[in-house]
């Protein structure tokens, strides 16, 4: 099992963040009958005081539960099955999950270390106290770090009609 996400960069994970974590090597017929083989597993051992739920239509989908005992919020997806047989000559497998998306994240709170994580914490904050959640249709962490980045690139004085009066001029 791999922890991916907000829990494994400085600074962006809020006392609310749940964590996000990818199962490997794992060996069933299909992605989708392994998901649920898991969750039926999770739900037998009891440990999640029914808060449970398999979002297998999600673009990712996953299991969402909580911990009974210490309340932590837990996203469980499956990464790569076991290989049967390796991947062709020069053509590398497939990144496992969370791979790229953390390291933008990281690579976002090294330009800005001192900008990028409270922006962050505060957008997943106010978020948060309106019940704002993807699964609801708000912002995933994600797109709140390129929203941050975005606003960090244009710069927090800059008019939107001066951003737009640049965009097209280089457009040209």
């Amino acid at each position: 099992m791999n922890v991916f996400g907000s829990h494994v960069t400085d600074g962006l994970a809020t006392y609310n963040s749940d964590v996000d974590m990818r199962i490997d090597n794992w060996d069933h017929a299909d992605a989708d009958a392994a998901l649920r083989a898991l969750h039926t597993s999770i739900a037998l051992q009891g440990w999640t005081g029914g808060e449970l739920q398999l979002r297998s239509r999600a673009v990712v989908p996953i299991i969402a539960c909580v911990d009974g005992g210490s309340g932590v919020a837990l996203d469980i997806s499956l990464g790569e099955p076991v290989q049967t047989r390796p991947a062709a000559p020069g053509r590398p497998g497939r990144r496992p999950l969370g791979v790229d998306t953390t390291a933008v994240a990281v690579a976002f709170v090294r330009r800005w270390p001192t900008l990028f994580p409270p922006l962050v914490a505060f957008l997943k904050l106010l978020m948060a106290q309106h019940s704002s959640t993807p699964w609801t249709g708000g912002l995933g962490s994600f797109k709140v770090y390129c929203l941050v980045a975005h606003f960090l690139q244009v710069g927090p004085g800059t008019t939107l009609e001066v951003h737009t009066a640049r965009t097209h001029a280089a457009l040209g």
